[in-house]
């Protein structure tokens, strides 16, 4: 989940997607050496490694105010894509003022 999540993001947020990405792997490598009993200490101390950055970085995480602000028309990077016209934009500005 974790590494979807980072590659999801990685457009909006360069280090926020690598470090999600990395963690999950870090995660998934140190899950099959406890599966196969490889360094179990070791994979121990990775799990708690990387759910530490997890924990820290997912404080980082881009929220609907940030993918909004990517996808404006005048100013956005439009890195995951770009509204259509300028009232879907607002409407999906007042979307989010609601919430």
């Amino acid at each position: 989940m974790t590494i979807t999540e980072g590659i999801s993001d990685f457009s909006l947020d360069k280090v926020y997607g690598g470090l999600m990405i990395f963690s999950g792997l870090a995660t998934a490598f140190a899950a099959l050496m406890m599966l196969f009993g490889w360094a179990v200490p070791v994979a121990i101390a990775l799990m708690l490694i990387a759910a530490t950055v997890t924990t820290v970085v997912a404080w980082f995480k881009p929220d609907e105010i940030e993918r909004w602000l990517d996808k404006a028309l005048h100013f956005g990077s439009n890195n995951k894509g770009a509204f259509t016209h300028l009232s879907l934009q607002t409407a999906e500005l007042e979307k989010l003022r609601r919430q």
